[in-house]
């Protein structure tokens, strides 16, 4: 992919993980909250079904950081 085709995939998977990590927060809280810091989403301790639509996420800079899960070997 390139071009606007790169960002329009990185948009809708950075989207689609907002969205996971807001109806994930009732198993897994902590984590979630640490995904919508990394995505930048204002207020991530404000869970609620109007922040479930998709397309409501500016934009996104994607930064390197640590990983959320610890490799199971």
């Amino acid at each position: 992919l390139k071009g606007a085709e790169s960002n329009n995939a990185l948009y809708t998977i950075a989207a689609s993980l907002r969205i996971s990590a807001l109806l994930l927060h009732a198993f897994i809280p902590e984590t979630s909250k640490e995904i919508l810091v990394r995505l930048e989403e204002a207020d991530e301790n404000r869970i609620s079904a109007s922040r479930l639509k998709f397309g409501l996420l500016g934009s996104v800079k994607i930064k390197k950081s640590e990983h959320l899960f610890t490799k199971i070997v």
